[in-house]
């Protein structure tokens, strides 16, 4: 019984410091948080009506972003929110709704949890190329 007890308060340990990591983890890496919270700490460095050009002097100084791509003529696109989760590819423009007239897609980094997951930021800027929205991609990389 003793031993039993023992063996119980070991596991015991073993699951709490496996819950500290995690915790850890996440507060370290800003990308492991939920989208929500990726968003949230974007917005401490490029607060919304941020200069477009402010946005990707940010990106360029931290070493851990990548700028997929700069569009000058074109927000972001995304599907509506009534399709079917699973209608990857819009059937046509209908399907889809831009936001703002310039876009900027940072790759935010890969990070390992059960399967491979990679984050990208959408950046909406309007006409006068100030930022109005940041949008959290995920790609889940299943073995």
């Amino acid at each position: 019984m003793e031993k039993f007890r023992k063996n119980l308060r070991v596991a015991s340990l073993a699951i709490i410091a496996i819950i500290i990591l995690v915790v850890i983890s996440m507060i370290v890496n800003p990308i492991r948080r939920t989208n929500s919270g990726v968003r949230r700490h974007l917005l401490l460095s490029t607060p919304i009506g941020t200069n477009i050009e402010e946005v990707i002097r940010v990106s360029e100084e931290n070493a851990k972003l990548t700028i997929r791509y700069v569009r000058e003529n074109a927000g972001v696109v995304l599907l509506k929110p009534n399709l079917s989760p699973t209608n990857f590819l819009p059937n046509s423009i209908r399907d889809t709704i831009v936001v703002g007239e310039k876009s900027i897609c940072i790759y935010l980094g890969t990070f390992n949890f059960i399967t491979r997951i990679s984050v990208e930021a959408f950046f909406a800027f309007d006409e006068s190329d100030e930022l109005i929205e940041i949008f959290i991609r995920r790609y889940y990389d299943f073995p």
